[in-house]
């Protein structure tokens, strides 16, 4: 009876007729699993929502069935709604099969450049198997250029850390080395418009990159995020060139790390202060009797609880006589906003008379 059924199909023969030598005939019925499952299609190029894809691409798939097998003849094939094969007969265009390892066949379908960049193709595959199971896919693809544009070389990689200076340039650079950068097409906006004193270079013919440059001088504020945003496009022939887009977000102080920076990102994202570079803290110091005694005269800063006497700051102090100025400038160091400060000092004089006092203040931005 084996001799009778595909060892790999799973299909029921149902009802057969053999004969018994020397009694006559006889009728017997066998019970099985019938096939119940369609072919398996898989896409092999385009895939579904595939750029990039040329006009002149060939459309290929697999088609699969370890049962009953594929038939051929009820493989459609359509291309934006339109027929290109059907009963095993390409009405438009040319197409192979291959037989394949599952029971079924590989297809690829030539185009022969019937697309253009810019079109969006709606594809449908219907197949069934030797016992009638059918199943389809739809899918699409876009004809495009294929993506040569990069944009890259942005001044600082996104979470590192580093201190945003007078001397720093905010920079970026766009490249196509096949297809050129078009100059045009390409902008360079910060907060939404073109900054000021932007230095625009270029190389190569194309040109091949284009670099953007501006001081960071003048654009990075206070406490204001800011907002760096890169359109590019390249010289690809024809209305549909390769267009890239990136945002960059700028922090004052740009994410420098602290000692007491907040790094538990789970209730949300990070809260980020800006930072100071030079604080100037003014006092008046008032002797009538005797001169000051600069020797004794001292200062500790008090922030986050823990002293702090090595911080750079200068005592500026004309006090020779009574009643005049003293100042404490700058103090070349790096404070947070939000931040409560303490400024404690302490001064004598040439007697031993002992003055000291405390200020407290919170950094916060005009």
């Amino acid at each position: 009876m084996a001799d009778l059924a595909d060892p790999v199909s799973n299909q029921a023969i149902t009802q057969y007729q053999f004969t018994v030598l020397g009694s006559g005939s006889l009728d017997a019925t066998i019970s099985g699993a019938a096939d119940g499952d369609p072919p398996t299609i898989a896409l092999v190029y385009p895939g579904d929502l595939e750029t990039g894809v040329s006009p002149s691409t060939d459309i290929s798939w697999n088609l699969t069935d370890n049962a009953s097998a594929v038939d051929p003849t009820s493989v459609r094939l359509l291309i934006n709604g339109a027929v290109k094969i059907v009963n095993d007969v390409a009405t438009a265009g040319s197409f192979s099969r291959v037989a394949n390892a599952g029971r079924g066949f590989d297809y690829v379908y030539s185009t022969a450049g019937n697309f253009t960049y810019g079109e969006t193709v709606t594809g449908t595959i219907e197949a069934s198997d030797n016992v009638g199971n059918a199943t389809s896919t739809d899918y699409k693809f876009t004809i495009t250029p294929t993506n040569t544009l990069s944009i890259l070389d942005f001044f600082v990689d996104q979470g590192s850390s580093i201190l945003v200076t007078s001397g720093t340039n905010i920079s970026v650079a766009v490249e196509d080395l096949t297809y050129g950068v078009s100059s045009s097409g390409t902008t360079f906006l910060v907060d939404g418009v073109v900054p000021p004193g932007l230095l625009i270079t270029t190389s190569g013919a194309g040109p091949d990159r284009i670099t953007y440059s501006v001081p960071a001088s003048g654009i990075m504020t206070d406490r204001a995020d800011v907002s760096v945003a890169i359109h590019a496009e390249n010289n690809f022939p024809g209305p549909f060139p390769v267009i890239e887009e990136q945002t960059f977000l700028l922090r004052p102080g740009y994410d420098v790390d602290w000692p007491n920076r907040s790094i538990d990102l789970s209730s949300g994202e990070e809260t980020l202060f800006s930072y100071l570079t030079n604080v100037q803290v003014l006092s008046e110091v008032k002797n009538f009797g005797s001169n000051f005694n600069e020797a004794s005269l001292f200062y500790n800063f008090l922030t986050e609880n823990e002293y702090k006497s090595d911080l750079g700051a200068v005592l500026v102090s004309n006090i020779k006589t009574a009643d005049l100025p003293a100042s404490l400038n700058p103090i070349s160091t790096i404070f947070e906003y939000g931040k409560t400060i303490v400024i404690q000092v302490e001064v004598a004089d040439n007697e031993g008379n002992q003055l000291s006092f405390t200020h407290t203040f919170i950094i916060e931005g005009s």
